[in-house]
């Protein structure tokens, strides 16, 4: 049987998941990727990049890591 907290993390896990879909502007919507081989790219693409810091956890474990924007980050140059 799950604990009180455990069920408590779950309903909030769903409900951030759930944001997007609820109308949201498409300017705030976070995308999540994997890094399995801990290249700092994101594995979907092999080009994105993502904040090591904002990442998303599961049953305890990190489930992915939240992309950066394109539009917020500079090529530098």
């Amino acid at each position: 049987m799950k604990s009180r907290t455990a069920k408590l993390v779950g309903l909030f896990v769903a409900s951030v998941a759930m944001v997007p879909l609820s109308g949201c502007s498409s300017g705030s919507d976070l995308e999540f990727c994997d890094d399995q081989n801990a290249d700092k790219f994101c594995d979907d693409d092999g080009k994105s990049t993502y904040n090591p810091n904002s990442y998303l956890i599961m049953d305890g474990k990190k489930a992915g890591y939240v992309k950066y924007n394109d539009s917020s980050v500079s090529s530098g140059g």
